[in-house]
Parts: C-alpha cells; structure tokens; sequence
C-alpha cells in the first residue's frame, strides 16, 4: 500500500503544483491586462469641447403713463438694497419680481424667504 500512497501522493501534488501555475499565469495576466488598460487612461488627453452660445440683447421695459422703466434696473436695485442689507448678492438663487405700475412698486421675494419692495 505505502507504493499506491506514494503514487497517489506524487498525483495529488502534480496536480496542486498544476492548479498553482495556471493560477498564477491568470493572475500574471489579469494583472497585465489592468496594467495596459491604467496605461491607456493615463494617455488619454481631456478633449475639449467648445459650445457656442447665441447672445440675443434683450431690454424688458415696463410703460405705465408717461413712465418707463427698464427691468433690469428693477433687479439691480432689488439687488443693491440686498447687498445693503449685510448680504451677498452671490447667495441669491431666486428672486421673484412682481411689478405692480398702479402703486409704483415692485414686489420681490429672494430665495423663497425673503420678501421686500422698491419702487419703481
């Protein structure tokens, strides 16, 4: 018996040394597979990508009587007394206007919270 459990043995072994190389060369290889893909995305180079955008003047007025007024102007003064106020006219990211001619008055609420008026 002690011959068949050599051979056995030596079987086994030339197996586990089998399992153990093909291991490896998968291993080997995946390894090179991920070296060659890292190695293409540090040669790829930003692409750059130009948008072209359409700039169109646009002036809003608003006419009640012998009055005119510029709707930017409007916002710039909702602007200038926010500014007034101790804020940064960068933290606004909504102003609603309502401009009402019959009371001379705009109406303004920035960032669903704050509310206010100027006249026109």
């Amino acid at each position: 018996m002690s011959k068949r459990r050599n051979r056995a043995i030596r079987n086994v072994s030339e197996k586990v040394d089998e399992v153990k190389e093909t291991a490896t060369a998968e291993v080997k290889a995946d390894v090179e597979t991920e070296k060659a893909a890292t190695a293409e995305v540090k040669d790829e180079k930003p692409v750059e990508v130009e948008v072209k955008t359409e700039k169109t003047a646009t002036d809003v007025f608003v006419q009640y009587g012998s009055v005119e007024v510029k709707a930017k102007d409007i916002v710039a003064k909702i602007k200038n007394l926010y500014s007034e106020s101790g804020k940064n006219v960068d933290d606004i990211d909504t102003l609603k206007v309502y401009i009402k001619p019959e009371e001379n008055v705009a109406y303004y609420v920035i960032n669903e919270e704050e509310k206010g008026s100027v006249s026109l």
